[in-house]
């Protein structure tokens, strides 16, 4: 008897290559259909015939060999992955196939079990991020050069009301960016 593979799991893997991101699959099951799997779906490394223990292991030792600049993500369902959930930097749990103990101690949980999902929410997660680092630059260039100008006083009488523009002005603007989240399926 063997599982099934969903049809968009290897689209899923592939869109996760094409953004650079390394797959491991740590499983349970026997190394042959392990191998088989991951072969199928063209999953980087794979680990077989795992424990919970094993499984966590393993993510520590990715975790100790990421860079600084990257982060480990574990996507799991059951109880079993829920020390790994938590150990990762990101884990994820899938709340459609899951358990109540891996959707509580996961940082985000992917409401069904269709895994296009998972590569939407990565998207969107990249996409936050740039907006915050848009946000806190444009921010603190605004602020820092309306401070110059109100101490050089250039602006006179107007230094206050530029000070009002760089606070609330720019906290209206930094919102009105912060919304394109909102966009960004569509």
């Amino acid at each position: 008897v063997n599982d099934e593979i969903k049809k968009e799991s290897a689209e899923i893997i592939d869109c996760l290559h094409k953004m650079n991101i390394k797959t491991i699959l740590l499983t349970g099951d026997k190394e042959l259909t392990a191998n088989k799997v991951a072969k199928e779906l063209n999953i980087n490394h794979v680990y077989s015939q795992l424990l919970p223990e094993n499984k966590l292991e393993i993510l520590e030792n990715e975790i100790k060999i990421k860079s600084k600049k990257s982060s480990v993500l574990y996507v799991g369902d059951g109880i079993n992955d829920t020390p790994s959930l938590k150990l990762a930097d990101v884990g994820i749990a899938i709340s459609g196939l899951g358990n109540d103990e891996a959707v509580e101690t996961s940082d985000v949980v992917l409401l069904s079990d269709n895994m296009n999902s998972l590569v939407k929410t990565i998207k969107i997660s990249k996409f936050t991020k740039t907006i915050l680092i848009q946000n806190i630059v444009f921010s603190l260039v605004f602020k820092f050069a309306a401070l110059l100008i109100g101490t050089i006083g250039i602006l006179g009488s107007y230094g206050m009301l530029l000070g009002v523009l760089a606070d609330v002005g720019v906290c209206l603007l930094t919102i009105l960016n912060t919304l394109r989240i909102l966009k960004k399926e569509k």
